[in-house]
């Protein structure tokens, strides 16, 4: 196969254009519960939401709303809706190809590298004992990261919640299409930085950037820092250069941040929806912090319980059984199954640990906040999920495989068409919101 169309764009769009014609025809043609008419009002008027505000969400949904795309203003709101939603599935794609392709890499990869001269190991001798790796094998290894990324895409795609971002207008489908770029930037920035100087790289950049739209966004995106903080002390330690990137850092992500300053300048203009009219100090800083919104968090072990039990009690409707199966079998092959080419920079198990803490960072967040749409706050650990369960139908297949790479190619993409098509069929008939119109019904009665 041509080395071009491996590359992990190719996916992402196919992963994206795939799942934005399935979430169409599960939109909702209307106005739906909670926030949705309130956020559709805000961007068509260039008003002021509820705290934390969400400038960029704001800003980005006006465009839409004037797009000559569908007659109504809030079909237009819900086609954004499904676009990021797909969008950030596609955003996936490139967040476990970059796992794959430069962070792990498997023990059938040692067979191939070329042996230091002199007198043969025992483990030289067994290598020469497997077959040669042939052409069609070397293609499929290549081509490995690109199917599985793109099975981890479509199966993150078809979970309860992830779908459900996609049926109507809400902050979360632009936030999980900011994740996992973010994400993806951050890695890159990890791989290619030079510990011993404070220049940061072009990806450094783009990190910084990202995350600072993000937080404008959303500022749940704060979840991440558990894990981001972990790996980048892990990589550049505690040294002078690791704070001077850091500063570097701080530029570009301020100068996101300055969407912020949408919420006084607009709020001062007195729009049709204007929360909390944040047009001076008191008021912004209480709206972007969520002031109001600290009666609900951290309450107290009894919801935290109630959250957490609710949690995983919805797992396996969240994903599916088979789905989670093999996101257990990734966590495992995590630890016992991949190396990785940073000569020991990074080992295996900071980087299991960092996958755990962006897990458990969202998780232990999320049970402390007391409310009834609770779901959405766990979408970074659903994140997770996705990505441990991308590399665990990776590693069976090479448990099972007895390391031959087109086996491993075709059962990758076997397994992983079958996790995203169970949960496709188990899901649909719950996130089909076509014909819902009982909130347009009930305002008309």
């Amino acid at each position: 196969m041509n080395p071009v169309l491996l590359r992990p764009r190719y996916a992402a769009i196919a992963v994206a254009l795939i799942t934005f014609v399935v979430y169409l025809t599960t939109m909702s043609h209307s106005v739906d519960f909670i926030d949705a008419g309130e956020l559709a009002t805000v961007c068509h008027t260039l008003g002021i939401a509820h705290p934390t505000g969400y400038p960029l969400f704001a800003l980005v949904g006006y465009v839409f709303s004037i797009l000559p795309i569908a007659s109504q203003v809030i079909v237009r709101m819900n086609i954004m809706a499904a676009l990021f939603t797909s969008l950030g599935a596609g955003a996936m794609v490139f967040l476990m190809f970059e796992i794959l392709s430069f962070w792990l890499s498997s023990e059938s990869t040692k067979q191939n590298r070329p042996q230091a001269k002199g007198k043969k190991n025992s483990q030289q001798r067994e290598n020469e004992r497997l077959p040669k790796v042939t052409t069609t094998d070397s293609e499929a290894q290549s081509a490995l990261p690109f199917v599985a990324s793109f099975v981890t895409g479509l199966i993150a795609a078809f979970a309860t919640t992830w779908w459900g971002q996609s049926t109507s207008i809400e902050v979360y489908p632009l936030h999980l299409f900011l994740i996992p770029i973010t994400l993806t930037f951050f890695l890159r920035m990890i791989r290619k930085e030079d510990p011993m100087s404070s220049k940061i790289t072009r990806d450094a950049q783009l990190f910084a950037i990202t995350l600072g739209l993000s937080f404008s966004n959303h500022l749940t995106t704060v979840l991440i820092a558990p894990a981001c903080l972990y790996l980048y002390f892990v990589r550049f330690g505690f040294g002078i250069k690791a704070w001077e990137k850091i500063a570097r850092l701080a530029i570009p992500f301020v100068l996101t941040l300055l969407l912020y300053l949408y919420l006084p300048i607009r709020s001062s203009q007195y729009p049709i929806m204007d929360w909390g009219h944040p047009a001076n100090l008191q008021n912004f800083l209480k709206h972007v912090t969520g002031g109001q919104y600290k009666i609900w968090m951290f309450t107290g072990s009894a919801s935290a319980a109630k959250n957490m039990s609710y949690f995983w009690s919805h797992l396996s409707t969240e994903f599916g059984v088979l789905t989670l199966l093999f996101a257990l079998a990734g966590l495992v092959t995590l630890i016992v199954r991949f190396k990785f080419p940073l000569r020991g920079r990074i080992g295996a198990a900071n980087f299991t640990l960092f996958t755990i803490l962006l897990f458990f960072g969202c998780l232990f967040y999320a049970i402390n906040y007391e409310i009834h749409d609770i779901d959405s706050y766990f979408l970074l650990a659903y994140l997770t999920i996705s990505l441990w369960a991308g590399i665990g139908i990776v590693g069976a297949n090479q448990y099972f495989s007895k390391e031959k790479a087109r086996i491993i190619l075709q059962g990758t993409l076997a397994l992983g068409l079958l996790c995203a098509g169970v949960e496709c069929a188990l899901h649909y008939a719950d996130a089909d919101e076509s014909g819902n119109y009982f909130v347009e019904d009930y305002a008309h009665n």
